[in-house]
């Protein structure tokens, strides 16, 4: 149960927390447990971003999801889980965090009984710094196997292989899309499909190694490839950041 909450400003600031793995993980998600607050942190956006270590500080970017916002849950104390779309393989040390869009604070949930501030980092515009404050934060690493994919309207199960993508996320007009290693798919006999979070369908056509997407608004899309006798073979999901 979170005593306080931790938060930064200006817009553009980083907050990272640090963990380590003693053998090498899949991280699949992050659950996060924000403060509700009198000026409503839920209205301000951020992007949730992993990074790896060099020296004991944050370095390389390895994810940031698109544009999301703090989301409450209906029972107290119970964390919010976020997708990592592509999932990670990590190893050793790394850190979990976000970079805001606003000045305001963002009230993750600070739990004073244990402290964890020597893992706590956060840079303001001048350079990584270690926190003062005793505490820890309420961020947690989901890591193993994979999560199952909800449009709203369909589910695939976890058999169902993941196609590559590349780049994704993606800020560009097109993606390069790669059949799993050892496919004999007859990709004349491929469709492609691809759904919004709701489960809407956007379009479907047959299968392309390379899409377009300069149609397409930033967020979180799910993409589907199914055979001639419309089972799903292949899935995955693109970030779309513009």
């Amino acid at each position: 149960m979170p005593e306080a909450g931790y938060g930064l400003t200006p817009a553009n600031s980083l907050l990272a927390y640090k963990f380590t793995l003693n053998q090498k993980d899949t991280l699949r998600a992050v659950k996060m447990f924000f403060n509700q607050t009198l000026n409503n942190a839920s209205q301000q956006y951020f992007e949730l971003t992993v990074w790896d270590d060099a020296g004991g500080y944050p370095n390389n970017v390895l994810y940031h999801s698109p544009s999301i916002k703090p989301i409450y849950e209906d029972s107290l104390n119970k964390y919010h889980t976020y997708r990592v779309d592509p999932a990670l393989a990590l190893t050793g040390t790394f850190y979990v965090g976000w970079n805001q869009a606003t000045n305001d604070f963002l009230n993750i949930g600070f739990d004073m009984n244990n402290d964890e501030h020597s893992k706590i980092f956060y840079n303001v515009g001048s350079g990584w710094e270690n926190s003062m404050y005793a505490g820890a934060l309420m961020i947690r690493p989901v890591f193993g196997k994979a999560l199952p994919v909800n449009t709203g309207t369909q589910e695939y199960a976890q058999s169902t292989e993941e196609i590559k993508a590349y780049p994704n996320p993606s800020s560009g007009n097109s993606i390069h899309l790669f059949l799993p290693e050892g496919s004999n798919q007859d990709v004349s006999k491929l469709q492609l499909h691809l759904f919004d979070m709701l489960g809407h369908e956007i379009c479907n056509y047959p299968f392309k190694n390379i899409i377009d997407i300069s149609d397409l608004r930033n967020g979180i899309y799910l993409l589907t490839v199914t055979s001639d006798n419309s089972a799903t073979k292949y899935f995955t999901r693109l970030s779309i950041i513009k």
